[in-house]
């Protein structure tokens, strides 16, 4: 099934397709990886969080974040020129900006609760 699936991914991705998402997707390419290394990087730290406090949604946080790197792995070869190492700075910048929110989230500000959702809607809303 995901060999026939990432040639049809690939086309919507690279604009093939005209349904879009309810959030729009960048026009370059670099900036739909930078997107989805991002959204990536923000759901690892979601499931990880989930993991280690036993929290029941850490598979679904792992499920968006799975798709998100099947993402990658469909455009990534439409990105020759992406310098080495930005695609780990990306998803590290997702992750660490979602584990300073869930932070100030703990210690129960409202405004790092409300950027966090906006966040991870905003992710969700690429893939709907």
């Amino acid at each position: 099934m995901r060999m026939c699936f990432v040639p049809l991914l690939t086309l919507f991705l690279l604009g093939g397709v005209q349904d879009a998402p309810a959030t729009q997707l960048p026009e370059q390419v670099q900036d739909r990886v930078q997107v989805f290394a991002t959204c990536s990087g923000r759901f690892s730290a979601m499931a990880a969080r989930a993991r280690s406090f036993r929290e029941g949604d850490a598979r679904e946080h792992e499920r968006m974040r799975d798709t998100f790197d099947l993402l990658l792995e469909a455009i990534l070869p439409y990105a020759p020129d992406l310098p080495q190492g930005q695609l780990k700075q990306w998803t590290a910048r997702g992750w660490s900006e979602t584990g300073l929110l869930l932070a100030a989230r703990d210690k129960q500000q409202r405004r790092a609760q409300v950027q966090l959702s906006h966040r991870l809607d905003g992710c969700r809303a690429l893939l709907l």
